[in-house]
This record gives C-alpha cells, sequence and structure tokens, in this order.
C-alpha cells in the first residue's frame, strides 16, 4: 500500500493514502501521530501512526469518502509553492503547475485569478518588505541632488549598480556609461526579436513569413546571433545571409 507525503500552505506535513490525506498532530522518538486533514471541519476521528514512513497503527474509521484526486490537488499546490520562489512570470507558474493535472484535479482547485492572486501575496511575504514609513521624517534616500541640461533639480541616488537590463536606447546606453562607467549594459533579448519582427512587416514580408516555414526559420536564427561569442557574431550572420540568398533563388525557379 503506497502512501505519499506534502506539506500544507503553511509547511506541515502532510501524509497522503487510498485518497485520504493526514496532517502531522506529533511526533515522539521515531513514531509519527497523524489526524485526517477535515478532523475539525467533518469531525472525522480516523488516525495513523507511522513509523520510518511506514504505517504502523490505524486509530478510527473516516465518517467521508475519499477524494482520489487530492494527491494531485497537493502536487500543484506543491509545484506552485516552489516555482513561487523562482522569478518566471506568475502566469507560468500557474500553466506549469496546472499543465500535466487531470480534469478532476483542475475543477477542485481555485479558479486561475485565485491562484495568480496566492502566487502574488507569497511572493510579497518572502520578499519581507519593510513597514511603511509612518511619518516624512522616517523616509532617508541616500543621494544627491544634481541638474539635467535644462538646469532642473533632480536627485541622484548614490548607488553602484553591478549591470543594467534595458531597451535599445543609444541615449540611454550613454547616460548609464556616463554615470556609471563601471557597470555592464545588458539589451533586452525579448525586444531585440519585436524589432526584427517590425523589420519583417516594415519590408512587407509579413504574409512570406507567416506562410514560408524556411523564410521564418531563417529570420528567427537572426536574434539567436545575441548568444554567439562576439568575433563569431559576423561570420554567422554572413551564413544566415548566404541561406537566405539560396533559398530565394530557389523559390524565383
Amino acid at each position: 500500500m503506497s502512501i505519499l507525503f506534502s506539506e500544507t500552505e503553511k509547511g506541515k506535513p502532510v501524509l497522503i493514502e487510498n485518497g485520504f490525506d493526514y496532517i502531522q498532530e506529533r511526533a515522539h522518538e521515531n513514531k509519527i501521530y497523524w489526524r485526517c486533514t477535515p478532523c475539525n471541519k467533518q469531525k472525522c476521528k480516523a488516525r495513523l501512526h507511522t513509523t520510518n514512513n511506514t504505517i504502523c497503527y490505524r486509530v478510527g474509521d473516516h465518517n467521508h469518502a475519499p477524494n482520489p484526486s487530492i494527491s494531485g490537488i497537493r502536487q500543484c499546490r506543491s509545484e506552485i509553492r516552489d516555482l513561487c520562489k523562482t522569478t518566471i512570470t506568475t502566469h507560468s507558474i500557474v500553466a506549469a503547475s496546472i499543465a500535466t493535472a487531470s480534469t478532476a484535479v483542475l475543477s477542485q482547485l481555485p479558479p486561475i485569478n485565485n491562484l495568480k492572486r496566492t502566487i502574488c501575496r507569497r511572493r510579497a511575504a518572502n520578499l519581507n518588505f519593510p513597514a511603511n514609513p509612518r511619518s516624512i521624517s522616517e523616509i532617508h534616500i541616500n543621494g544627491s541632488f544634481a541638474l539635467t541640461k535644462k538646469k532642473e533639480q533632480f536627485l541622484q541616488p548614490l548607488f553602484k549598480p553591478s549591470s543594467f537590463l534595458i531597451d535599445f536606447e543609444s541615449g540611454a546606453m550613454k547616460a548609464i556609461n556616463s554615470c556609471w562607467p563601471q557597470s555592464s549594459v545588458h539589451a533586452c533579448f525579448f525586444h531585440l526579436t519585436q524589432n526584427i519582427y517590425r523589420q519583417v512587416q516594415k519590408a512587407g514580408f509579413t504574409t512570406k513569413y507567416g506562410n514560408d516555414e524556411e523564410y521564418a526559420h531563417a529570420v528567427r536564427m537572426l536574434p539567436a546571433l545575441a548568444f554567439l561569442e562576439t568575433n563569431d557574431i559576423y561570420s554567422a550572420f554572413e551564413d544566415i545571409g548566404n541561406l537566405q540568398v539560396d533559398f530565394e533563388v530557389a523559390t524565383e525557379g
């Protein structure tokens, strides 16, 4: 008889067996005492004792039916808790956690928007934000005032970032290099792909991109150049150009 282990939202151990889930009540030496999770709501008296992750004793009977989907529900919630510690988007967390869930499990999970709100609350709690200031005197900003080219005063924070991630704005790059010459500047890969596709649209190749798989594949090779070593970019770009020229000749023929 197989048993599974999981955790509650607050991190308490849970044992799952035959569609019933039990929450850890207490532990003594190598024995753990479990009570049925609906104990308080449904007054269920069923309990288990385990030793070395093996059931050694049962007490009482369940006064409710088992839920065959309980292990899948617990698994989805556990995956969401783990993914909250990563940097992937809220939407991606929900999609990844329910990707392999059965219809029965999905029908018993909260609505998608509720799951997203839960993720946001959990992430906010993990960040441990400081308390809001109660007065202006509690606000301290480490910085100095400077002047813009129009002689307008602004507050320049005193910090030394190691890197910046920005869009392809030459003005922003120059400003960063001027103020923080020790910092490295990285451009956003998503905006690179968007800009390349805009050039496809501007050149009038939108229909060709949508219908011609080989042409679209060649275009998608362009942003991949960003992952090459600097010395290899020029030759790889020429290879893509030659590939496209050959393809166009074959199409015209």
